[in-house]
């Protein structure tokens, strides 16, 4: 998506936030994950998720969701983990996340789903809300497995562009996939610079 094409859209999201209406995915909407939301949402996912979501909140981080509008299902979810601190802290156990930047994971589209922008819609829908909550988030990070090769499209249409590649780490006793961080390349510097390499 190109810069002038995504803010035309950022504003076209902000304007159009009272019905929560997604104005590229006809028949989904997009929502902010609250405390009020977990219940309904983690029907869709499952008990193990309920718990999982809480403790997401508890610990200020930015979720979003997508539903579809026809058949009133969760179809996809999105969360932030934000580093407000003045140095690097290492986040989900692996990933070292800098100061005043966020990593957005914990994403999942219903498999019967893929295919339809969902994706990418929830991570614009998800950095537009970090930035809007959190004015001193300087740059916005994604990863993803190497092999996801649908995701990493996503990821790239988005705006974000590969910085390196974490190989095969043990965490937990178990051997993680070799994953692709991203940087978004309009990270925010203030509102003047959206778009600026690191």
């Amino acid at each position: 998506m190109s810069f002038l094409k995504f803010l035309a859209h950022a504003a076209f999201v902000t304007s159009n936030e009272m019905d929560g209406h997604s104005p590229i995915l006809h028949g989904y909407s997009l929502k902010s994950v609250d405390y009020d939301v977990v219940d309904d949402i983690t029907v869709w996912l499952g008990s193990s998720m309920h718990d999982k979501f809480l403790e997401f909140l508890r610990a200020e981080q930015v979720g979003v969701y997508a539903y579809s509008v026809n058949s009133h299902q969760v179809v996809g979810h999105a969360w932030a983990i934000r580093n407000v601190a003045e140095e690097t802290r290492t986040v989900n156990g692996y990933f070292p996340l800098p100061p005043h930047s966020a990593l957005i994971h914990y994403c999942r589209v219903d498999e019967s789903r893929q295919g339809d922008g969902i994706f990418g819609e929830m991570l614009i829908h998800l950095i537009q809300q970090l930035l809007r909550q959190h004015v001193g988030i300087q740059r916005v990070y994604i990863d993803a497995a190497t092999a996801n090769r649908a995701s990493v499209k996503a990821i790239s249409r988005v705006g974000f562009c590969r910085i390196g590649t974490l190989r095969m780490l043990q965490y937990r006793g178990r051997y993680m996939l070799i994953s692709s961080p991203f940087l978004l390349s309009n990270s925010r510097s203030g509102l003047r610079s959206w778009f600026t390499k690191p």
